[in-house]
């Protein structure tokens, strides 16, 4: 992480960290949408720019991060999104997800509040 920072793009690039550990712990991971309960620390990558010519710069800094802790990283957190995350399904839910898609199709069945990693209804 001191090497992406050192290297960073722009003096608004960040790691921002978060410690989840605590009372969230308390709750099985199978309780809520929320999975990541035995997490050790969550991890945001925020980048900013200005002008179109730093955009590439930019986004190839994340992807760099990304690809270089992906080994280290056991998932994501959903309400970070990020489109460029394989495997989202697993990664924001684990093994929620199919239960959540039941419990989609029960309150939002015609899939109104869809955006592009929202959880799909689940049809039998």
């Amino acid at each position: 992480m001191q090497y992406f920072l050192s290297h960073a793009p722009n003096k608004d690039a960040s790691i921002w960290h978060q410690s989840p550990i605590g009372a969230v712990e308390n709750i099985s991971p199978n309780e809520t949408a929320y999975f990541h309960r035995k997490a050790i620390i969550a991890q945001e990558y925020i980048t900013s720019w200005k002008c179109d010519d730093e955009e590439n710069r930019n986004i190839r800094w994340v992807k760099g991060l990304r690809e270089n802790l992906d080994p280290y990283t056991l998932g994501d957190y959903v309400n970070w999104p990020d489109i460029d995350i394989k495997n989202w399904q697993t990664s924001y839910y684990g093994s929620n997800f199919h239960r959540l898609r039941k419990v989609k199709i029960m309150y939002d069945p015609c899939d109104v509040f869809h955006f592009q990693q929202s959880i799909p209804p689940f049809h039998t």
